[in-house]
Order: structure tokens, then C-alpha cells, then sequence
């Protein structure tokens, strides 16, 4: 899956799947997770914490602990299961590797960048109260669990 897919796939925490516009009693506040690419070498762990303030913070990791946090705002309306979000800000800035002798690279992938600044509208759908799952405008499914 590409770099921008997962960004996507994460970021697009509550879509609906059927399209249904029903009244949604269920808060995105909280702390979710899912994996991308699970039984694979390329698989990534994501948690998602959705505050109430409508900040998030999303921490990614790799099954070599490589770690991405993008950060940004959120608009959530129940009634009509919309969210839009808007990543604002990513650390760290670049990886280094130390003693290797090859310095620090930006870890900005384009697709990261491409979503900086720029609302993502979704749609929400909740299987229940502490699962849900992801759509995004590719098709692509992501289930969601509530971690607290």
C-alpha cells in the first residue's frame, strides 16, 4: 500500500460504509488503533487519539519502531456522521542515523505533505460503540478500535 493510501487510510478515522446520513449517539473521543498491512514486513501500528478540544495526534510505528506523529484539528457532526480533518503539523522532521556516517534526511513523504493544511472530508459509521470502520474515497476499508 502506498505511503499516501495509509496516510488516508488513517486519517479518514470514521467513514461511513453504506452512505447511511443516520443521527450518530457514539463520541470519536477517545483513543483508537488499528493496523495497516497486518501479516506483512511492511505493517504499521496506529494509534489515534481524537481530544476534545477537536486536536488530534496520531502516532504511527513500524515493526522497527520507526515512529511518524501527525498532528491537526477536527470537525465531527454526529448528525450527519461528517468528519473533516486537517493535519497541521508532523514530527520528527528527519531521521537520523547515528554513527552510520549518512547524516539526518527529511521523513516528509510527499503524500504527508500533499495533506498538510488541506480538510479531508469523511463520513462516519459505527459498528458499535468501541469499533468502526474507515472508508476512504478509494474504496479501501479500515476497522477502528476504541483503545479506552
Amino acid at each position: 500500500m502506498k505511503t499516501g493510501k495509509l496516510i488516508g487510510a488513517c486519517l479518514l478515522l470514521l467513514v461511513s460504509v453504506g452512505g447511511a446520513a443516520r443521527a450518530q449517539t457514539v463520541s470519536v473521543v477517545g483513543t483508537w488503533g488499528t493496523t495497516l498491512n497486518p501479516g506483512t514486513t511492511a505493517v504499521i501500528y496506529v494509534t489515534l487519539a481524537m481530544l476534545p478540544n477537536d486536536q488530534f495526534i496520531e502516532h504511527w510505528m513500524d515493526r522497527l519502531g520507526i515512529s511518524l506523529n501527525l498532528v491537526g484539528t477536527y470537525q465531527f457532526n454526529a448528525a450527519t456522521g461528517t468528519l473533516i480533518y486537517t493535519v497541521t503539523d508532523y514530527s520528527p522532521k528527519a531521521a537520523c542515523a547515528p554513527g552510520a556516517g549518512v547524516g539526518c534526511t527529511s521523513v516528509l513523504a510527499p503524500q504527508v505533505q500533499a495533506l498538510i493544511g488541506k480538510p479531508v472530508v469523511n463520513q462516519v459509521q459505527f459498528q458499535t460503540p468501541n469499533f468502526m470502520l474507515a472508508k476512504g474515497a478509494d474504496g479501501s476499508v479500515t476497522a477502528w478500535t476504541r483503545l479506552n
